[in-house]
């Protein structure tokens, strides 16, 4: 038993006999004629597709489930929007045109939700923020913004970050640490450090005002452990270019500084106790 669909673009023919039907045709716009099965759907349900380009035309809603009409994976609207979720119901995604939703039902609070970017590749980021060549290169990289729409962080366009508070913060409760003592002293590495006027050069991209700060290989020759090296990769390849870039750990050097202080502190305290009783006697 065969189905025969001619239509004004080209001929397509389903054939039943063999258990396995296939679907061939031919393009009358390129006088391309197909040979080898362009959708087959085998006897357990599969269907597999070959298509001429890449684009697929939908007219209506598209939903690929589990089985479960209430379970969708993947779902594309007819307003086009593109929602991914895993968790067996939609009660939760808006449909806001041209957006994307990737997510599902979070496994310790109770119908809430978390993201999750997981990369194969071991060479490029699991997530790159690229602006477009038009873009603007005023506009933000990265907004996050609350219920009411007010800005709590940002990424700007320089590549700063700033927050609605000023704080940033690390993980640093005692019922993750063990040894714990005392510092030992940072006067002579903090002496030692050079504080310099630079400025990037115009290749690298960067801004190229003037600024205050370091030179990774000059604090390295006094704190080896406060400058990291990072594998120089193509940007659009990953491709290891041969060289490293070095950068420094400036949230340690902080806390090398404040220790330094403190003992700033106690030596000016020191000799104010030896002023006071000289000036007393």
């Amino acid at each position: 038993m065969a189905l025969t669909l001619d239509g004004s673009s080209g001929i397509a023919s389903v054939d039943g006999s063999a258990g396995s039907p296939s679907i061939r045709g031919s393009d009358a716009n390129s006088g391309i004629v197909y040979t080898t099965d362009q959708v087959k759907i085998s006897a357990g349900g599969v269907v597999n597709a070959t298509f001429k380009s890449s684009e697929v035309l939908v007219d209506g809603t598209l939903k690929i489930n589990d089985g479960s009409a209430s379970a969708n994976r993947i779902a594309v609207g007819n307003s086009g929007d593109l929602l991914v979720y895993h968790d067996g119901s939609n009660s939760y995604i808006q449909n806001t045109t041209n957006s994307i939703y990737i997510g599902g039902t979070c496994p310790v609070v109770t119908n809430g939700y978390y993201n999750y970017l997981q990369s194969s590749n071991g060479s490029n980021a699991t997530l790159t923020l690229k602006k477009s060549a038009g873009a603007s290169d005023g506009t933000d990289y990265l907004q996050c913004r609350n219920s009411s729409n007010h800005l709590k962080l940002v990424v700007e366009p320089d590549g700063d970050c700033k927050n609605s508070n000023g704080t940033y913060n690390q993980i640093s409760d005692s019922k993750l640490k063990e040894n714990i003592v005392d510092a030992n002293s940072q006067w002579a590495d903090i002496k030692a450090i050079k504080i310099r006027n630079w400025n990037f050069k115009a290749s690298t991209g960067f801004d190229t005002h003037t600024q205050i700060g370091l030179v990774a290989q000059e604090l390295e020759t006094v704190c080896p452990k406060l400058v990291k090296e990072s594998i120089d990769r193509d940007p659009e390849t990953g491709e290891d270019l041969g060289t490293k870039t070095k950068s420094v750990k400036t949230s340690i050097l902080y806390m090398k500084a404040i220790k330094a202080l403190q003992e700033a502190i106690t030596k000016i305290e020191t000799l104010e106790t030896k002023v006071a009783a000289l000036e007393a006697g």
